[in-house]
């Protein structure tokens, strides 16, 4: 039998298997256990609560840290285009040459009373309803017709302008996120074509619509008409009888 290195009963090994035992007990750097693993934990679920916090939804974090700097997440606006001033003017003058009324709109509200396109797209015309830190629902569209009875010219105008979006935020501290709305800034389009369409209607009534957030479309009807116009450096004024539509 071989003869063992250690002899138990010394106290000096005694010493060395008592300090063995406690290290053992209180766990060395490097393990998978004990302090280690709790530490490891703790930051792990703190950079998940960040990410968390930063992806999953559509808007800005507020009352966060950025994790780079530690600094607070703060609601920036962007850059809003300032306005400019209207440079022509386009009125299309509808007259009503036939022996029945037609119905046009008088006044509106969260919706608009032509629409202009341009490359088969709408450019913006009017802000809707904005949002923040509650969106209970966009404001509702209304609008007022009256009747263009025989013989009556009425005239739709537009300033040859669109909005230019930009976003706006709003820090919402106890939800710990930027709200955000879309809005933008009346300027002058570029010269070239456009599509300007008009609604009509069947009878001269209030009528109440969905409204829309960021910007307003046009008034709903049951039928609308249509002018192509050459937008260049000087107003216009396109006549338009009602019997050729």
């Amino acid at each position: 039998m071989r003869s063992s290195k250690f002899r138990p009963f010394s106290s000096l090994s005694s010493i060395l298997v008592s300090l063995a035992l406690v290290s053992l007990a209180t766990g060395c750097p490097g393990d998978d256990s004990g302090v280690g693993d709790s530490a490891t934990t703790e930051s792990t679920t703190q950079a998940d609560t960040g990410s968390t916090a930063d992806s999953g939804t559509s808007q800005d974090t507020s009352g966060d840290t950025d994790s780079s700097t530690g600094d607070p997440v703060v609601c920036q606006d962007d850059p809003v285009p300032p306005p400019e001033a209207s440079q022509v003017s386009i009125s299309i003058e509808l007259t009503n040459d036939t022996a029945e009324p037609t119905y046009v709109i008088a006044s509106s509200h969260q919706c608009t009373g032509l629409s202009v396109a341009r490359d088969g797209s709408d450019l913006f015309l009017a802000n809707g309803s904005t949002c923040g830190c509650e969106c209970p629902g966009p404001e509702p569209a209304s609008y007022t017709t009256m009747a263009l009875d025989p013989g009556m010219t009425h005239v739709f105008g537009w300033d040859g302008r669109s909005l230019v979006p930009y976003t706006t935020r709003e820090d919402c501290m106890e939800d710990e996120f930027c709200g955000f709305d879309s809005q933008g800034s009346p300027r002058p389009i570029e010269p070239g074509p456009v599509t300007i369409t008009i609604p009509l209607y069947d009878e001269a009534d209030t009528f109440e619509d969905f409204g829309e957030f960021a910007f307003q479309n046009r008034c709903t009807s049951p039928r609308t008409f249509s002018v192509d116009v050459e937008l260049g450096t000087e107003d216009q004024l396109i006549q338009v009888a009602l019997s050729e539509l």
